[in-house]
C-alpha cells in the first residue's frame, strides 16, 4: 500500500480515485494555513514548537471551560508524532503559553499588547519566534465578557491550535477551526486533524518554505 510505505494513513478512508485528489488539496490546504499568518511577520516558513508547550490558563474555576482545555490538549497531543507535547501547568511562571479569559483593556494591559490588535477580535493569540523558527513562548487572549461560552469554546480551539504555528485563516471550509469569518464550531474537521498531524511530523521541520513543504508532504503522503 503506498501510504502504508510511507508510515502516513489518512485518517478518513478514501477512495482509490479520490485519493489523489485529497492528498494534493491537503498539501495545499497546509502550505496556506502554515505559512505566513493572520498579523503576519512577513516570512513564509514554517514555525512549530520544539520543546513542551506548558499551558496556564487562568478559567481553572469555570468547569466547563477547565474540562474543554483539558480535552483539547489530549486531542492535538493524540495527532503528534515527532515528540512535541502539550502539558497543562498550575502556576504561570511555569508556563510558556498563556490562556487568558478576561477584558480586552485589562490583557492588553498585563501582556503589553497593542488594543488595536484585539478590537475586532474576540480571540488572539501571539507567539514569539526565534531565527530558527522555533516557537518559544506564547499568549492567548479570549474575551470572556462578550461572548458566550459555546463562543469561547470555540476561541478557546481556534486560538491554540493556530499558537502551534498554524497561524493563518482560510476563507472556505466553514465547518474548519480555522475559517476566516465567525462560525463558532467547538469541533476540529478532518482537514484540521490532517493539517495538525502534517506539522508536527518528524519530517516538517521549522523554516521550511513552500517548496520544501510541498516536496516534504508528496514523500509523507506519497503522492
Amino acid at each position: 500500500d503506498e501510504i502504508k510505505s510511507q508510515g502516513y494513513s489518512l485518517l478518513n478512508e478514501y477512495s482509490d480515485r479520490q485519493l489523489p485528489f485529497i492528498k494534493n488539496y491537503l498539501i495545499d490546504l497546509f502550505i496556506n494555513i502554515s505559512l505566513g499568518s493572520e498579523f503576519g511577520d512577513g516570512l513564509k516558513l514554517t514555525k512549530k514548537w520544539k520543546k513542551t508547550m506548558k499551558v496556564f490558563f487562568n478559567k481553572k474555576e469555570n468547569e466547563i471551560l477547565n474540562i474543554e482545555v483539558y480535552s483539547i490538549v489530549n486531542e492535538i497531543n493524540s495527532l503528534i508524532t515527532d515528540g512535541f507535547k502539550i502539558v497543562i501547568v498550575e502556576d504561570i511562571k511555569d508556563s510558556n503559553m498563556v490562556l487568558y479569559f478576561g477584558e480586552k483593556e485589562e490583557f492588553a494591559f498585563k501582556f503589553a499588547i497593542p488594543i488595536s490588535n484585539l478590537l475586532d477580535n474576540s480571540g488572539f493569540v501571539s507567539v514569539n519566534i526565534n531565527n530558527k523558527r522555533e516557537i518559544q513562548n506564547g499568549v492567548v487572549f479570549i474575551d470572556s465578557k462578550r461572548t458566550t461560552l459555546n463562543d469561547q469554546k470555540h476561541l478557546l480551539r481556534e486560538e491554540l491550535t493556530q499558537g502551534l504555528g498554524l497561524l493563518n485563516d482560510i476563507l472556505y471550509h466553514k465547518e474548519s477551526i480555522f475559517y476566516h469569518e465567525h462560525n463558532p464550531v467547538i469541533n476540529y474537521s478532518n482537514y484540521d486533524k490532517e493539517i495538525i498531524r502534517l506539522l508536527y511530523h518528524p519530517k516538517i521541520i521549522p523554516g521550511m518554505d513552500s517548496l520544501q513543504v510541498r516536496n516534504t508532504l508528496k514523500t509523507i503522503l506519497g503522492v
